[in-house]
């Protein structure tokens, strides 16, 4: 699998995250759903993560505030998608973007 990372900020903690979003989000990338469930669950229930959605790129947009930081990454079918990460009390606090841009969209821009 080889992925590209879009991130000006802190691409190491972009690359940590972006299979927990495309499984948890997308059910795609390098896990499988039994190791998906493993990671994205144990993380949860330890406290250690919380991940949502978000429908619109604007909306992800508007939670890039103080350290918060947007990542985004092209996946094996060549489409974008995006999520932002911070911190609350010690938890990683994942916003991904519901919709990837994909190169048939991209055609009619």
């Amino acid at each position: 699998m080889s992925l590209l990372y879009i991130s000006q900020t802190c691409p190491g903690r972009c690359e940590e995250l972006t299979p927990v979003v495309q499984c948890a989000i997308f059910g795609s990338g390098p896990w499988d759903e039994r190791t998906c469930l493993n990671n994205v669950n144990g993380m949860q229930e330890r406290g250690e993560l919380y991940i949502g959605p978000v429908d619109d790129h604007g909306d992800l947009e508007s939670l890039i505030v103080g350290d918060t930081r947007l990542c985004t990454f092209i996946d094996d079918d060549d489409c974008r998608a995006s999520f932002v990460y911070g911190y609350d009390k010690g938890r990683t606090v994942v916003t991904a973007q519901v919709k990837k841009d994909c190169p048939s969209r991209w055609a009619g821009a």
